[in-house]
């Protein structure tokens, strides 16, 4: 089972979370097997705005899936802002050579 207020899986049998102690709703029809994992953090990185919109449209029914995205997205993101101060870095050394 799956918590919807944290998103953890749970193996406790009453309908407390473990983690966040929140009840969880007898009926829990979370069927699905949300792996997450690097394909989708590589789709993530690939499309970042896409994997934004993915992590805000699902974060509620698939957590580790949207945080692979979400991971993906931000790694990104990280990557593009060193990327471009390093070529304006490079384009102001130039300047003043």
């Amino acid at each position: 089972m799956f918590c919807k207020v944290c998103g953890r899986e749970t193996e406790n049998q009453n309908n407390i979370c473990n983690e966040c102690l929140k009840n969880m709703p007898q009926n829990n029809n979370l069927n699905f097997e949300d792996k997450g994992g690097f394909k989708y953090g590589l789709l993530g990185f690939l499309f970042p705005f896409s994997g934004i919109v993915l992590y805000y449209m699902l974060k509620d029914k698939e957590p580790k899936l949207t945080k692979s995205f979400i991971i993906g997205a931000i790694i990104n993101l990280i990557f593009l802002v060193f990327f471009f101060f390093f070529i304006f870095v490079t384009l102001f050394i130039n300047l003043l050579i």
